[in-house]
């Protein structure tokens, strides 16, 4: 018996009851998170579908709204209708460049005709997911909060293992230590939900356009479920037929999007998943002023993330501050064998320490007599003795 995302996460599958023309896939459900700042005024009183949560990696008040569960397809319409308005009404910020629209595509359903149903739905995105982030932003490629696969790969042994080894995969691997939360594509909802999330689009207050966004995203599953390998639909028909076979009426949407050169580029990375390979460890970040994905108003922009500073130079050891007697003490201690304790020293030995010390400034003749130097074996000091007659 084949098993499908459903049962392998412990999640009902969902089975709808109405259609919708409006949503390519009206029997499939979808959650959406809109994320927005500045909402302190906005009430979901009177709101059917929706609930409202803080989010902290917001500013000035940022809050998330989230449907409740899956919506089918006529439901998602109402409650887009119900909550756009209210927040362009409410005069909310979009928080540029840190809020955004997440979408839940729901794929329970999924793997229970084939095995590769999903292995083929996320092939056939990484194939256009350039197009994706051409039609969503691409500014969004650098935002820090959508990670596309074509620029960071950490988690494509992990993926490739959920995709093509989908019958001996662990769904209790699914976490946060194996799979990155930041990818444009976030497979983490799989063990919570059972959907995968879409987090390329900015956020908007336009209902249509985020209808558009569904049915992109919605393509993709519909594609997987199909039955088609797009990398053999690729090879035998090339990249336009694949687009009409993927997109098919949303093509119109998204044609403008799609350049081939990319598509034929993004096989390499399709291969990596079913390999199991990394190309590609690290993503960019707003720290690379240079990227060329940025729009010029991203630019000029100051970066959102602290600068990595350099590390400062190793500088030598300072020496140890020494006062100039006592240096004086120690070079005159390498050149001239260590010198007996006073008492075992006769006169005219004194006389000579007196005659080697004095072009250094040791003795100071004055009009009370001579100056006499004792040097101490234990501290190797110099010390004046104004009368010699008491050793």
């Amino acid at each position: 018996m084949a098993i499908n995302v459903g049962k392998k996460f412990g999640k009902v599958v969902s089975k709808p009851p109405v259609a919708c023309s409006d949503i390519i896939l009206p029997f499939s459900r979808v959650g959406v998170e809109i994320e927005v700042e500045r909402a302190h005024q906005v009430s979901l009183k009177n709101f059917g579908y929706w609930d409202k949560h803080v989010d902290n990696s917001l500013r000035n008040g940022g809050l998330e709204f989230t449907t409740k569960g899956g919506l089918f397809g006529y439901e998602l319409l109402a409650a887009l209708e119900e909550l756009c308005p209210a927040l362009e009404k409410s005069e909310c910020d979009v928080g540029y460049p840190r809020a955004g629209i997440h979408l839940h595509i729901d794929v329970t359903d999924m793997n229970e005709t084939a095995p590769t149903e999903l292995l083929n739905m996320m092939t056939a995105y990484m194939l256009f997911e350039r197009a994706m982030f051409h039609w969503a932003g691409d500014w969004r490629i650098a935002c820090g909060f959508c990670d596309p696969f074509f620029l960071s790969q950490r988690d494509f042994k992990n993926i490739g293992r959920l995709l093509n080894d989908w019958e001996k995969f662990d769904a209790s691997s699914l976490t946060e230590r194996n799979f990155s939360k930041y990818q444009a594509v976030n497979f983490l909802p799989l063990s919570r939900f059972g959907t995968l999330e879409f987090r390329h689009l900015p956020t908007k207050f336009d209902a249509g356009r985020i209808v558009q966004w569904v049915n992109l995203c919605l393509a993709f599953k519909r594609f997987g479920m199909s039955g088609a390998d797009p990398l053999s639909v690729l090879e035998l028909h090339g990249v336009d037929a694949l687009a009409q076979a993927v997109f098919d009426k949303q093509l119109p949407t998204i044609v403008g999007c799609i350049r081939n050169e990319e598509v034929e580029e993004a096989v390499a990375d399709a291969y990596a998943v079913r390999m199991h390979a990394v190309q590609k460890p690290m993503a960019i970040t707003w720290d690379d002023p240079d990227n060329p994905y940025l729009l010029a108003k991203i630019k000029d922009k100051p970066a959102r993330k602290k600068p990595v500073k350099e590390p400062l130079p190793v500088e030598p050891p300072v020496a140890e501050s020494v006062p100039r007697e006592r240096v004086v003490v120690r070079e005159e201690r390498a050149r001239v064998p260590p010198i007996p304790p006073m008492w075992e020293i006769g006169p005219a030995d004194l006389d000579a320490i007196i005659l080697r010390h004095a072009d250094r400034g040791a003795q100071q003749p004055d009009t009370g007599g001579v100056m006499w130097m004792r040097w101490m074996d234990d501290a190797h000091n110099a010390v004046r003795v104004d009368n010699p007659e008491e050793f």
